[in-house]
């Protein structure tokens, strides 16, 4: 692009004015308008490719609004010249956020000022700056007459802090900035180091760092008079979350913050302060001794909500958890060690997560069961990195017992057992991929489970299926004719249904009009709830599971699911204009709803994580223009 042109997008992004006509422009160029409304067609030809859009508005003028912030910096960066501050520039945009992050109220026309920005330029940095806050749980408000506030929960806002303050800037540096003395920093790190020494603490130089963060910003907060409140049901899960040496921690960071804070003791909220501090500390530094509960006391309410995930596992999926000692103890250990970090928003970095989607695809949806037992006891939402994480625990237990999967069964017979004792000591001796899950009485209907592979009966029945699973008449006495008809259906199990099978012209479509996810979300289970496949109550569960955990799976990729009464089905939906899903855009949905038990469930899965891990497949499936396309891509 010519440097006329490289001029248009430097004036448009410095605008003093909401618009800049085409007349300010070729004063600005000293060319005619023409000329300079040439030089903004040049500009646009390449503003998609480099993180920025023009657009023209008829009557007023042009604007111009920073797409992608790194190619847009790059852009200009390889333009030369006399370029101007970039307004939405990652650098500027944190300057901006700590300014923000600093005051109580700050008006929009300071800022402009400070940055020398005009405030239309201005307006559309802090629209940026609202995302980067939104994504950690705080909100950019605005009040008559005060000017742009940070709202939101003291710990979101913390973090927050962390994130912006020390972003380009060393810890030192940071903390300078706060209005702390050297002697206050270096004083902090040799209490530090001498505690860790005494105590025998694992502690790295990261995990010191990221403490030194929060302290800093803790009294900093503390300073400006803002303190932490936990209500009543948090009281008790900050107990939960506390260990067995928090007695301990407390009495050292007391004297820590009175290093900063000389009469700490007196503030109104030091009680609760030094519990969140200790909170941190003790996500910081490894403080149990190994082979010992976190908090013994309260053990019982970690092995509650693992034991409940695991009998829903069983019941919505059909798969038996609950007997993996290893699972159970590894999964309470590690909920209890890090609910502290779940308890104050903490991210976790995981750079494991896509490989545990990819490859145990079963695990990583064991593991949103999980995260909604937590959410239902506490209240707390679990990220998807930590989910990664939690994942690879139930990935431990596939891989452990993936060998001895076994067919589930149920045998039914009249009231008296004894024949169905027989035939189910026959079946347990003679085959070992068959696990019978329960004995029943034919017409005790209530208590017969539908999370099972097949039906064995000892009686004559009218109907062969029952709960949409196939019902084999066998003898007790499990004669040559009876071991053949099992057999068959043996076999007939082990042929599994592919995703190209069960894809079928209804269920697939390519939507054409852009819309947003809770929109395209409501459109596509209303029509479901219309030719019954979900009920009401189905319908919500989607959208309470989304709200939980956003379930982009793999680039460009969403599958939000549920479990359901009905026949397990799968929906495919190619998306013309891409859709925000979470913090990805994505082009394919993948809807799963799944009828609960359903043992297909595990190998469709598997199915199509190995399809969307692909990017050629995805980008190929993407890319179709019709359903038999779209079929064919997918049996590649």
């Amino acid at each position: 692009m010519c440097a006329k042109g490289m001029s248009v997008v430097k004036c448009l992004a410095n605008a003093k004015t909401e618009y800049t006509t085409s007349v300010q422009l070729s004063a600005l160029l000293n060319v005619s308008s023409r000329s300079a409304l040439r030089y903004v067609q040049e500009a646009q030809r390449v503003s998609a490719e480099n993180g920025f859009e023009i657009r023209a508005h008829k009557g007023r003028g042009y604007t111009l609004t920073v797409t992608d912030q790194e190619k847009f910096g790059r852009f200009i960066g390889e333009g030369g010249g006399d370029s101007l501050p970039l307004p939405s520039s990652e650098k500027i945009l944190m300057k901006v956020a700590a300014l923000i992050l600093t005051y109580d109220n700050i008006r929009l026309d300071d800022l402009a000022e400070e940055f020398h920005y005009s405030r239309s330029s201005m307006s559309r940095m802090t629209a940026s700056v609202a995302k980067l806050f939104k994504s950690y749980g705080v909100r950019l408000g605005s009040r008559a007459h005060a000017g742009l506030t940070v709202q939101g929960k003291e710990t979101a806002v913390r973090n927050c802090m962390c994130h912006v303050f020390f972003s380009g800037a060393g810890l030192e540096e940071a903390a300078s900035n706060m209005q702390l003395s050297e002697e206050q920093i270096s004083g902090a790190r040799q209490s530090i180091d001498g505690f860790v020494e005494q105590n025998s603490l694992r502690c790295t130089a990261q995990s010191c760092e990221q403490f030194l963060k929060y302290l800093f910003v803790t009294v900093y907060r503390i300073r400006g008079g803002h303190g932490i409140r936990f209500d009543r049901q948090a009281v008790s899960l900050v107990k939960a979350a506390l260990s067995s040496q928090s007695s301990e921690n407390r009495g050292f960071l007391f004297s820590l913050l009175s290093l900063f804070i000389p009469n700490f003791e007196s503030a109104h909220s030091a009680k609760e302060e030094i519990t969140y501090l200790t909170l941190i500390w003790e996500q910081s530094f490894f403080t149990r001794s190994p082979g010992k509960e976190n908090n013994p006391s309260s053990a019982p309410f970690f092995r509650t909500l693992v034991q409940n995930s695991l009998e829903n596992i069983e019941e919505k999926y059909g798969v038996d958890l609950t007997k993996d000692t290893n699972l159970f103890s590894g999964l309470v250990d590690h909920i209890s060690s890090c609910f502290g970090k779940y308890l104050l928003d903490l991210e976790t970095d995981n750079s494991f997560l896509a490989e545990a989607r990819k490859n145990y695809p079963s695990a990583y949806y064991y593991s949103i069961e999980l995260s909604e037992c937590i959410w239902e006891q506490t209240g707390i939402r679990i990220s998807n990195n930590e989910l990664g994480y939690i994942s690879l625990y139930f990935a431990s237990s596939i891989e452990r017992n993936e060998k001895h999967d076994k067919y589930r069964v149920i045998i039914l017979c009249n009231t008296a057992f004894g024949t169905a004792a027989l035939l189910n000591s026959r079946i347990s001796t003679q085959y070992e991929e068959i696990n019978v899950v329960d004995v029943c009485a034919i017409n005790d209907a209530k208590r017969i489970r539908s999370d099972v592979d097949f039906y064995i009966t000892t009686v004559p029945v009218k109907q062969m299926s029952l709960n949409g699973k196939p019902v084999l008449l066998l003898s007790p006495f499990l004669k040559e004719d009876d071991k053949k008809a099992l057999a068959d259906m043996l076999a007939k199990l082990s042929q599994t249904e592919t995703i190209q099978d069960i894809c079928s012209p209804e269920r697939f479509s390519i939507i054409e009009k852009p819309c947003k996810k809770t929109e395209l979300l409501e459109m596509l289970t209303d029509d479901f709830v219309r030719r019954g496949l979900l009920t009401a109550e189905e319908k919500q569960a989607v959208f309470d599971r989304e709200a939980l955990v956003s379930t982009e799976i793999a680039e460009n990729i969403a599958m939000p699911h549920c479990i359901i009464q009905g026949p397990s089905f799968i929906s495919f939906y190619i998306l013309r204009t891409p859709v925000m899903w979470g913090k990805a855009k994505i082009s394919l949905l993948i809807f799963g709803c799944f009828h609960e038990g359903d043992v297909q469930i595990k190998k469709l899965l598997s199915q199509l994580f190995a399809i969307v891990s692909d990017p050629r497949r995805t980008a190929n499936l993407i890319s179709s223009t019709n359903y038999n396309e779209f079929l064919e891509n997918l049996k590649i």
